[in-house]
Formats: structure tokens, sequence, C-alpha cells
């Protein structure tokens, strides 16, 4: 019974454990050694508990990996033998922020999922979608205006988004030419060349700059706290 690293359930029972598993001893891939580097235990009768801090080298599809565990586990001695019956295995805290501190890979979904939550966001705005607005735009958003020096918060995005709404203003074209992407952790930083075309009171008006966008993955959601827009010139 317990945890192995990264479930987010319940682990029960030998074929709970090697179901999470699922390692193919014939793979190349995998833990290939481990050295302790704190270890201790107590016990209480037939009961043991042991704590131990573990550097884990391992083998991976991008070349070698390190990284340290917190490892609790519990015994107990039945028929003078040491039997584990608990386990909670987790990151150790240095490890941990070594991850989210580390560029880390998108995948195309994910990558995919990132840039229609983006474009949802702008067409939103524009279309004076209050309700796709609040999904997306999170109370602490802070956003700096290409040409403003006030800075928007929530309440200024979403009152701005109906304003235009209300007057008329239609988004006629909207274009991304450039995007990159750096990923830590939960948090994506968006960086894009934009373009988009407006209809406002029968005159066409055309922008273009460059904005730096800040996602967070929150519920399996994609949602967009803070950008800074410019000019590029």
């Amino acid at each position: 019974l317990g945890y192995l690293e990264g479930s987010r359930t319940m682990i029960k029972g030998v074929d709970g454990y090697m179901d999470w598993n699922q390692v193919d001893p014939k793979s190349p891939y995998g833990m290939k050694s481990y050295k302790m580097r704190e270890f201790d235990m107590i016990f209480k009768g037939d009961a043991a508990f042991v704590c131990f801090v573990a550097d884990v080298e391992s083998v991976t599809p991008n070349g070698p990996y390190h990284r340290a565990l917190r490892i609790s586990d519990f015994y107990t001695k039945t028929n003078g033998q040491w039997i584990q019956n608990g386990s909670d295995t987790a990151l150790h805290q240095e490890s941990l922020e070594e991850q989210l501190a580390t560029p880390r890979p998108l995948g195309d979904q994910m990558r995919k999922r990132l840039l229609d939550a983006r474009e949802a966001v702008w067409r939103a705005y524009f279309a004076g979608d209050r309700a796709t607005l609040e999904k997306l735009i999170p109370e602490e958003t802070i956003a700096i205006e290409s040409g403003d020096n006030t800075w928007s918060n929530r309440k200024t995005i979403l009152d701005g988004a109906v304003d235009f709404a209300k007057h008329g203003g239609k988004l006629v074209k909207l274009e991304f030419p450039k995007t990159e992407i750096q990923v830590y952790g939960a948090t994506a930083v968006v960086y894009s060349n934009y373009a988009y075309e407006l209809e406002t009171g029968g005159q066409h008006v055309n922008q273009s700059g460059r904005v730096t966008e800040v996602f967070v993955l929150r519920k399996g959601q994609w949602v967009n706290p803070g950008w800074h827009m410019d000019s590029g010139r």
C-alpha cells in the first residue's frame, strides 16, 4: 500500500505495484544504479519504519538521467521474515527544484493545446466573449499593452473586450508569423510576432508587433495570467 514517484492515486497490492512500473526487463532504459545518501530506521516490536534518500542513475531515450528520491517504507515481521507492507516514494526537494527550473520539451498535442488557448484569448477579446475570457484569464492577470504606459488587470481587460464589441468592432484577420516557446514545469512563455486587422466604424485598422505571453497549466487547462506587447519598432 502506498505511493510511487508521480502516482496520483494510492497503489494497492503487488499487482498494483507491478502494473504501475511496467518495466520491460529487456529494455536498455531504466534505473541502472543508486547510492544511499541518508538512511535510518526505527523498530516497534515486529514493525519497522525505514527512511532514506537515494541518488538514482537512469538511462532514458534522451540520455543519462540523475534524480534524488525520498523514500519511506513500512515493514512487518511475519514468520521471522521482514515483509514490506507500505511505501511512499517521491522526488527529493532538490530534484524537484532542479526539474522545475530546467526547460522541458512540449509534445505536439500539448503544444497544440497551448497555441489553441493563446488564439482563443485573442479571438475572445475581439469578439467581446467575456465567458471565454473569464475561463482563460485568471484573477491575478497583469498585462502591458503596446504603446500604453498603463498596465491592465483582469477587470480592465474584460471591460475593454466588451466595450470593443459593443461599439461594433470586429476582428478581420489574426496571424502569428513567428512563435517560440519555453516551458518550465507547468509554465510556458510564448514569444510571438503578431499581426491583426480590425474593422471598426467602417474603417480597417492593421496592427503588428511582438508579444511575450505567460501561460500556466491549471487543472488541464492553459490559462493566460500575463503578457507584454510592443510595436517591435
